[in-house]
């Protein structure tokens, strides 16, 4: 039929105002924390000291990696902005290109909405993180991989590791879903869907997966596992989403997978709804109704049981975090064969059933509490407060700051400067213009730190009665006016 022709063109066309519309967002809104610290990690001398910098933090190489050789371009939000927005949109494609190999083309279409439309990953596409970068490389996986099954080809298939190296390589979250695709792989393997040659690169393309993650446990995952990063995000905001001594597992997964859902959904009604259609396309594939049935079911088994195993054992996050972001890839593939079985004789209905539900889904969204709406944080306040700055604090002047915002700090007063540590005290001492800058080495500081923050400030820097000490507040936690106001 001719729309199905034009569908592939349509969906780039619609992938396109995506692009346009979370473009104009990276542009609004200013370097969140964790974007700025992902640009001090990467803005190196070397390509080395970058790799060597992203050691510090819990995450792969690969965007620091990137954004390194991409800022020697341009430093601008929305400039580096473009390395997770065209992620995204390429997991949109793969996603949905995928869909049409293996389902068929309303199957496509709803994959391509749910990955797209999924509110934690409509929010994480415009932030320089590493999410959308592993949802784009495993859909690229999976897509390669259906293209081998499909053509009998040596070439997708080594297309398909690649991709999955490379979303090994973005984030650590991507291991169950590299153990679901495996399992998929596999089952299809020993019925015989596949030749001897691009099988024997299969099995290769598997064991480069293994040898990579025991390259990255062994410099980098063994280390990170006693730091004080580890414990602050156990105990403190990941709290909820790690297994502890003393917690009833039971309790602890149905609790999670609730809020896994509603995080992923956005809303109960939302939430109810995707668990509705994923419980459907569950049933279609056990009654084998949904090719590849089997294997789907397989690779979605595993890929859970397999993180409800890691998270039993406290080793990693599980349940209403972006941890767990990639676990959508299967449930959008769940939605999609119940798409697929309840429209498929209908394509123009499903076209606009699916558009419709699209837009109830993005007006239905409660807002995260971690993300903010645009007018505050609009990129125009740390441009206007480093002016202020340089106006106001004379040469010398000692400025006092978390870590988090010296973070946003260091960009905004020349993103092409090396913010150094020149000091091995209490504090990190930088220097900025002719500013003297004292960072505190706690992330955020709430009332009771600031104070006893302020006072090793005074003791260190042996600051007399009247001292004058500015104060930069431009990260997530409590305003530092309120902490003047308790104190």
């Amino acid at each position: 039929m001719q729309w199905e022709k034009r569908l592939p063109w349509i969906m780039i066309v619609l992938i396109l105002g995506l692009f346009a519309v979370h473009l104009r967002h990276a542009a609004l809104v200013h370097l969140n924390p964790d974007e700025a610290l992902h640009y001090q990690l990467a803005h190196q001398q070397s390509l080395h000291d970058a790799y060597l910098a992203n050691n510090t933090n819990a995450h792969p190489p690969l965007l620091i990696l990137a954004v390194h050789l991409w800022i020697k371009i341009a430093a601008a939000e929305w400039f580096l902005r473009l390395i997770p927005v065209l992620a995204y949109c390429g997991m949109v494609w793969f996603g949905f290109a995928w869909g049409r190999l293996a389902l068929g083309n309303v199957a496509a279409v709803a994959m391509a909405a749910v990955l797209a439309l999924a509110p934690p990953v409509f929010n994480l596409a415009v932030e320089l993180r590493h999410y959308t970068l592993a949802l784009c490389f495993s859909m690229g996986a999976l897509y390669f991989l259906e293209r081998a099954f499909a053509e009998k080809s040596r070439r997708s298939m080594a297309l398909s590791s690649m991709m999955l190296y490379l979303a090994i390589l973005s984030h650590y979250s991507v291991l169950w879903f590299a153990l679901g695709l495996g399992l998929y792989a596999l089952f299809r393997i020993c019925r015989r869907e596949l030749p001897r040659r691009p099988a024997i690169i299969w099995a290769a393309g598997q064991s480069g997966a293994i040898l990579l993650y025991g390259f990255l446990y062994l410099t980098h995952i063994r280390h990170l596992k006693d730091t004080g990063m580890a414990a602050e995000a156990r105990a403190g905001w990941l709290r909820t989403h790690y297994f502890l001594p003393g917690d009833d597992l039971l309790e602890f997964l149905g609790r999670n997978t609730v809020d896994l859902f509603q995080y992923l959904f956005g809303s109960d009604f939302a939430a109810w709804i995707g668990v509705l259609l994923i419980a459907i396309g569950i049933a279609l594939l056990v009654a084998g109704k949904g090719p590849p049935a089997r294997p789907l079911l397989l690779a979605m088994g595993g890929t859970f049981l397999g993180w409800w195993a890691a998270a039993g054992m406290g080793l990693y996050p599980y349940g209403g975090t972006r941890h767990s972001i990639i676990l959508l890839t299967w449930l959008a593939v769940a939605i999609a064969v119940a798409a697929n079985a309840l429209l498929r004789e209908r394509p123009m209905l499903a076209g606009a059933l699916i558009l419709a539900a699209g837009c109830l889904w993005r007006a239905s969204v409660i807002p995260e509490t971690s993300v903010y709406p645009v007018a505050e944080q609009r990129r125009e306040f740390p441009v206007k407060a480093m002016e202020y700055l340089r106006s106001r604090v004379p040469a010398g002047g000692l400025v006092f700051v978390d870590y988090q915002s010296a973070l946003l700090l260091c960009y905004y007063l020349d993103p092409r400067k090396y913010c150094v540590n020149t000091s091995g005290g209490h504090f990190w001492n930088y220097g900025m213009d002719s500013m003297r800058v004292a960072v505190s080495q706690k992330w955020s500081l709430d009332a009771s730190e600031f104070a006893r923050e302020l006072q090793e400030l005074k003791r260190e820097y042996s600051l007399g009665r009247g001292a004058e000490v500015w104060v930069f507040d431009g990260g997530w936690g409590s305003p530092v006016n309120r902490m003047l106001q308790i104190q």
